[in-house]
């Protein structure tokens, strides 16, 4: 068996992860971030600063954002209409036909926690100044693959929808994904693991 080192395709710098076996990216000191796919990738990504930066408890979550056409074919809805994904899409030539950026938590979460961040993300996308680094904050591993964030964000378009007002039925669409990259929001972590949004 032969071993190969690791290197950055941007600076040539041997790559190590830093965090927990379980994270796919590499943070090379050079700036850029690379995902094994099995070889290093690199991401496009940004970094949001954090409203309150001097907290001990800070923690930076990854988020893929996935870009994607959305047309909605055929739906029904007992007691209410398309309501939710209706008023996210934009610029698109259909009825319900457009554009949508579809936040996924790029790191494991417990499924509510998971369900709560991807719908208020998706439903209203964070405002926020760029960092250039992540200033000595650290961030959860990103544990959550570009393919498997592709499937998720199929979820959390039906989790989104299937809230009031009125009852989803039925609903055909299609998801057509344009691009993908990470973002990494701020959050405020307590003693019991719960996460604040720090914007």
């Amino acid at each position: 068996m032969k071993l190969t080192r690791v290197e950055c395709p941007s600076c040539g710098q041997p790559l190590v992860s830093k965090q927990r076996e379980e994270d796919l990216l590499f943070v090379c000191d050079c700036g850029t971030i690379h995902m094994r796919d099995p070889k290093p990738k690199e991401m496009e990504y940004q970094i949001a600063r954090p409203r309150d930066a001097r907290r001990p408890d800070n923690v930076y979550v990854p988020f893929w954002r996935v870009s994607a056409h959305v047309a909605i074919m055929d739906t029904e809805v007992v007691g209410g209409y398309i309501h939710k994904l209706a008023t996210l899409i934009e610029g698109g030539g259909g009825r319900y036909s457009g554009n949508v950026d579809i936040y996924v938590p790029a790191t494991k979460l417990p499924a509510e926690e998971f369900r709560k961040w991807a719908t208020a993300l998706t439903n209203n996308p964070p405002h926020y100044a760029e960092s250039k680094d992540f200033g000595g904050i650290s961030r959860m591993p990103c544990n959550i693959s570009e393919k498997e964030a592709e499937e998720l964000a199929d979820f959390v378009i039906l989790t989104n929808e299937a809230e009031k007002p009125g009852t989803l039925q039925y609903i055909r669409y299609t998801m057509t994904v344009n691009n993908k990259s990470l973002i990494f929001v701020p959050f405020i972590r307590d003693t019991l693991a719960r996460l604040y949004i720090n914007l």
